[in-house]
């Protein structure tokens, strides 16, 4: 059902008012509803909507399923704050409380949530299914600020206290009048783990996530999707984590795709991490240093990523002196100094060489031509009185290379191999790599020389939108997520570990299910590989491609199921070379065991057959997985009922 403001406003009488509105923006298009929402946002005001708040956490909560209870929204509710107040009003809460958002629920703020301080918070969507392969124009819940006597909320939402984790939803720091904030997610004590899994975050003006006041935070990011990180003008602003002052505990991010990037992401600044590590991540026009400070780093990990159009921001020696390199270098992908023995500030800092660890292995790399043009652009014009500015889009500064090249005073630090093989050939890049190069080439250049030109937004046509702008759709993400950022490219698609494809394998789901089957063994590999100095092997992994091949040969031999795709039973085959202790298990593409077939069993050498029902499953694509000893062979198969 369309209606156009007047009609609703008409209708819009008594308690049913707002089931009335909620039921007909679940009847729209993902599109329409966007557009409809500045006209809910004037009409839910114009209503005396939220001039009180509800008495009891009850009021709040629509369902109770055993530890998890599901919050009300703002629209079906009438209520800004309802997550907040849900929260804070939820006394003696069970030890696994989860407080899941409707889908297509949207939850506005207008004040910050000092987190509980005596346990942990867990916020989640009701769909698990990975954000970039999902095609229902059902949205994710959805939290950001609104308005109140016309002075809108866009910052500090979370105040964490505990752990706090966020699962299956889309936040921005941005406001139903399209003002747009600083940070979402702010540290107010240490030593806390922040877990970012499957979210979709949108905008800000600086940061998601910061921990500036307090030591010891732990950001764990899996299965995420960053985009438009950019509103001020000021190149170094517009990332994902910074801890300006204090050290951060872990910073661990995994299969997570990051868009449209103005400023320094992943800040270190002049502290070391207690472990960082950077695994099947893709950066596309990311535009300033991706992981960025002194070069500090004693435990690093940076393996298996792509990185596109990043680090094209150019350099002047001295250029933000007090976040990036002290040596005045250019900061390439990888920044790595020696550290300050000394220094008074260091006098807790005991690895000062051999027992520094950085595994850096098997990271695709591609910079657009076009881009080039920036340095040239900024020397011609003498910007800022310069004619010394330099590129950054390299993989590393002279220094760096030298240190991982000193293999008697740092032989913990491996640099393997940089997949340096062109355009990714992306499935369907919506103009990631075409017209939004030529946008923020001069963005770059204009903020170099200290102007004003912000970073362009990536929307698609009928959803654009701009910080300060009136069309009041900042906060409402493309929906479903339009491009596809699986590639063509033979290179990169089997340059993995376990001859997976670089980047973020969420855009592949079947090499995807692979990896989450293996992800234990795959972990601990790249574990002993840092460890031990030296480059990570894994032949564990295959899939039925003939692209896609094992390093090593096996000592058995696991076939492809028949028939293929089935309905509902399919036999799986396999050949042992001598009688061993095998386990058979299925996955499904979360990498959640459904089924065991054989467990630790003893099969007899030669050719075996097991017949597998599927009856009480869904329709997909599922992983069968074949243990034998150490060794490890998988396969995907489809169920179509």
């Amino acid at each position: 059902m369309i209606f156009d403001s007047v009609e609703v406003f008409h209708k819009w009488t008594g308690n049913t008012s707002f089931v009335f509105l909620s039921q007909t923006i679940k009847q729209t298009t993902n599109t329409m509803k966007n557009k409809m929402l500045p006209i809910i946002v004037a009409l839910l005001l114009m209503a005396g909507v939220n001039p009180a708040i509800a008495q009891s956490f009850e009021d709040f909560i629509t369902e109770t399923r055993g530890d998890t209870v599901v919050v009300i929204d703002a629209v079906e509710s009438g209520l800004n704050n309802t997550l907040h107040d849900a929260i804070e009003l939820d006394a003696n809460p069970p030890e696994g409380r989860v407080y899941e958002l409707a889908a297509n629920g949207i939850y506005w703020f207008t004040r910050s949530l000092q987190t509980p301080e005596d346990r942990p918070l867990v916020i989640a969507g009701p769909d698990y299914t990975r954000l970039v392969q999902r095609d229902s124009e059902l949205e994710p819940p959805n939290i950001h600020g609104t308005t109140v006597d016309g002075s809108a909320t866009t910052s500090g939402f979370f105040q964490f206290r505990n752990d706090i984790t966020f699962k299956n939803l889309i936040a921005s720091p941005s406001a139903t009048n399209n003002a747009q904030g600083w940070h979402m997610i702010v540290a107010a004590s240490a030593g806390n783990t922040v877990t970012l899994e499957n979210i979709l975050f949108e905008h800000n003006n600086w940061v998601f996530v910061h921990s500036n006041d307090y030591e010891g935070t732990k950001l764990h990011i899996r299965d995420s999707y960053f985009l438009n990180m950019s509103g001020e003008p000021i190149l170094r602003n517009g990332g994902i984590y910074d801890n300006s002052r204090n050290p951060t505990g872990e910073l661990i991010v995994e299969n997570s795709t990051h868009v449209m990037a103005q400023g320094q992401f992943y800040k270190f600044r002049s502290f070391k991490v207690d472990k960082a590590f950077f695994n099947h991540n893709t950066f596309v026009n990311v535009a300033n240093n991706v992981l960025v400070g002194w070069g500090y780093h004693t435990n690093l990990t940076v393996t298996n990523n792509l990185f596109v159009n990043s680090n094209a921001t150019p350099y002047f020696p001295g250029k933000n002196l007090s976040s990036t390199d002290q040596d005045s270098l250019p900061h390439g992908i990888i920044n790595v100094a020696h550290l300050p023995e000394d220094n008074d500030s260091f006098d807790d800092w005991t690895l000062y060489g051999a027992e520094r660890k950085i595994l850096v292995f098997n990271n695709g790399v591609f910079w657009d031509d076009r881009l080039d043009d920036i340095v040239v652009q900024l020397n011609n014009m003498e910007a800022r009185d310069r004619t010394d500015w330099v590129t950054q889009m390299i993989t590393m500064n002279s220094r760096t290379q030298e240190i991982f090249n000193d293999n008697e005073r740092y032989p913990l630090m491996n640099e393997g191999n940089w997949v340096m093989s062109g355009d990714p050939d992306f499935i369907d890049h919506k103009g990631l790599m075409t017209d939004m190069v030529d946008e923020i080439i001069p963005s770059i250049v204009d903020l170099a020389n200290e102007g004003t030109i912000v970073f362009p937004k990536w929307r698609m046509p009928g959803n654009e939108t701009s910080r300060g702008g009136d069309d009041g759709l900042l906060p409402y993400p493309d929906w479903p997520i339009p491009a596809n950022l699986a590639y063509n490219n033979s290179e990169y698609l089997t340059a993995g570990l376990g001859n997976l494809p670089l980047g973020d394998l969420n855009w592949f789901p079947e090499s995807k299910a692979l990896f989450n089957a293996n992800k234990d063994d795959l972990h601990a590999e790249l574990d002993n590989a840092l460890n031990e100095g030296r480059n990570p092997v894994f032949t564990g992994t295959s899939i039925d491609n003939p692209s896609i091949q094992p390093n090593t040969p096996t000592s058995f031999e696991l076939s492809q199921n028949y028939p293929n795709p089935f309905n509902p039973t399919t036999s799986i085959s396999f050949n042992l070379p001598k009688s061993q202790e095998i386990t058979l298990k299925v996955f499904d593409m979360l990498g959640r065991e459904v089924a065991t077939l054989i467990n630790s069993e003893q099969y007899a050498a030669g050719q075996s057959v097991v017949n597998f029902d599927a009856s009480s499953l869904g329709s997909g694509v599922y992983i069968y997985r074949l243990t034998v000893g150490e060794e490890v062979q998988s396969r995907s198969m489809t169920l179509i009922k």
